[in-house]
């Protein structure tokens, strides 16, 4: 287990010796358990671990950004001199400098230990469950993981974060005469089986009235449509979230830049900008990428 907040004093100290303004490390360590179906089977387990280390530097009133895997300690060393010299190309910021609050909110409900602890009995005991709802159907294919991310943030002006969350997603293409998705995603055990559960219902529902048209044409019209908190995560974020990230604004490449206190969707819309809500897909403590 390689000591995160020593790699992060070293970078700083190194980048001080290298000249940087101020440097901000981030650092992530992640654990994913998956297995794959097949015929409603399991067909082999996977575990993955891995360690990832980000930074950012500002030189000259420019941002430089470097990443790459933490393979061994001292692999910070060449991705902070690829940082530095990757400023030199970075787009001038004045009055950027990083975080220098010791404060910060704490998001509820973004880490379950069953999840982080759950092992190749757990996993197929999980499956077991789960699929005694899709009764008769068959899942041509799927594949269940469960994450642990772990992130580190340190940088020059002395703040330091780390928090720890967890990750469920199920996927699978159920098969039995015709085809049909399911795609859910939480951050806690019970709450992926509630969902599970409500999906394979709906799937039975629609594959059992799917039969049941005999090739009949159904009629067009129009209706309203729920979406599942996982389909709209993933909606906004291939729309606007990039838009609409930090990033973009700080270096002037988000089309809304000029356009901060204006309407720029349909008022049928609210769109909460805020990383600390319980349970949320993408909620988060600390803003761990920028």
């Amino acid at each position: 287990m390689m000591d995160k907040e020593k790699i992060a004093r070293n970078a700083i100290k190194y980048s001080e010796e290298l000249g940087a303004k101020e440097v901000e490390i981030f650092i992530s360590e992640s654990k994913t358990n998956s297995f794959f179906i097949e015929n409603n089977n399991i067909t082999n387990f996977l575990k993955n671990v891995s360690n990832g280390i980000g930074i950012r530097v500002i030189v000259d009133n420019k941002i430089g950004f470097s990443y790459g895997n933490l393979i061994k300690e001292s692999d910070y060393k060449k991705i902070l001199r690829r940082a530095i010299f990757l400023s030199k190309y970075g787009s001038l910021v004045e009055n950027f400098g990083f975080s220098k609050s010791k404060r910060r909110g704490v998001v509820k409900d973004i880490y379950d230990e069953e999840i982080e602890n759950c092992d190749e009995i757990f996993l197929k005991k999980f499956f077991d469950e789960t699929i005694k709802n899709l009764k008769n159907e068959r899942i041509a294919f799927g594949r269940v993981r469960f994450s642990t991310i772990e992130y580190f943030i340190f940088n020059s002006n002395g703040f330091k974060a780390s928090e720890k969350s967890t990750f469920a997603t199920f996927y699978s293409n159920v098969l039995n005469s015709i085809e049909y998705e399911i795609l859910e995603k939480a951050r806690r055990i019970e709450d992926i089986k509630k969902m599970l559960k409500m999906s394979f219902e709906n799937a039975v529902t629609h594959i059992k009235n799917y039969k049941e048209m005999n090739s009949v044409i159904p009629k067009k019209k129009n209706i309203e449509a729920i979406l599942s908190p996982s389909v709209l995560t993933e909606l906004f974020i291939s729309t606007l979230g990039y838009s609409l990230s930090g990033t973009s604004f700080v270096l002037g490449n988000s089309p809304f830049i000029k356009r901060i206190g204006e309407k720029i969707a349909s008022e049928k819309i609210t769109i909460i900008d805020d990383g600390t809500l319980p349970k949320g897909l993408g909620s988060f403590s600390i803003d761990h990428e920028g």
